[in-house]
C-alpha cells in the first residue's frame, strides 16, 4: 500500500469521551522552502494477542484479545523537533537534542497517515495513543545507498465511547476523512449510535 504522509500529535490529555486531546501535529522532517515532502517509506502496524485457552464442559475454546499494537515508522530522515516530541530527550536552547539513561516516562502521541490501496482506494490512519521507543542509530560514510531510520512505538489501547480502541481507518469519501493537513480537531471518533 502506499503511503503519502506521517503526522504526529502530541496528547496533552484524554477527554471524557475517552478519546485522546491533540496537541498541534509535527511531521517527522520539515520540508525547507521549496521542497516537497519526500520522507515517509513505512509505516507498520502488527496486533499484540493474548490467547486464552477456556476448558469446560468437555469442550476447548479459544478467546483472542488485542492488548496492545508493535509498530514502526520508517522514514529517510527525522529532524530535531520531532524527535523531542516522540522520544524521551530534550531540545536544548541551541536546537540540540539530549538523551538520559535510565527509566523515563514515554511520551505519549497519536499517529495519522494517509495511505492509498493497491486498487487506488485512498484510506486515513488514527492510531489513538502511542508510544515510542529509544531506536538504534546507525552512522555510516556516504554510500549511494540510502539511510534510513526506523522509529519503533508501541500502540496502546484507549477505551472510548464504551469500547476500547488502537485505531481506526477512515476512507476517502466518507465523513471524517480529512482533506489537506490534519489538525488539533480532525481525529476521528466513532458516531455515537443513535438510539
Amino acid at each position: 500500500m502506499a503511503l503519502s504522509k506521517i503526522r504526529v500529535f502530541p496528547i496533552s490529555a484524554f477527554g471524557g469521551d475517552g478519546y485522546p486531546t491533540l496537541g498541534n501535529p509535527v511531521k517527522p522532517m520539515t520540508p525547507g522552502s521549496g521542497e516537497t515532502e519526500v520522507n515517509n517509506i513505512k509505516l507498520s502496524i502488527k496486533k499484540v494477542i493474548k490467547t486464552k485457552t477456556l476448558n469446560a464442559d468437555d469442550q476447548e475454546e479459544e478467546h483472542n484479545t488485542v492488548v496492545a499494537l508493535d509498530g514502526s515508522i520508517t522514514v529517510y530522515c527525522a529532524d530535531a523537533t520531532f524527535l523531542e516530541k516522540v522520544l524521551p530527550c530534550t531540545k536544548d536552547t541551541n536546537g540540540n537534542l539530549h538523551f538520559y539513561a535510565g527509566v523515563q516516562e514515554a511520551k505519549n502521541v497519536c499517529i495519522f497517515a494517509e495511505g492509498k490501496n493497491e486498487k487506488g482506494k485512498k484510506f486515513q490512519v488514527w492510531i489513538y495513543c502511542c508510544q515510542f521507543k529509544p531506536f538504534d542509530e546507525d552512522f555510516e560514510t556516504e554510500t549511494d545507498s540510502d539511510a534510513q531510520i526506523e522509529l519503533p512505538f508501541k500502540g496502546l489501547v484507549i477505551t472510548a465511547g464504551g469500547k476500547n480502541r488502537t485505531h481506526a481507518r477512515v476512507y476517502e469519501g466518507n465523513t471524517g476523512y480529512v482533506s489537506g493537513e490534519p489538525t488539533t480537531s480532525s481525529l476521528y471518533k466513532e458516531p455515537a449510535a443513535s438510539q
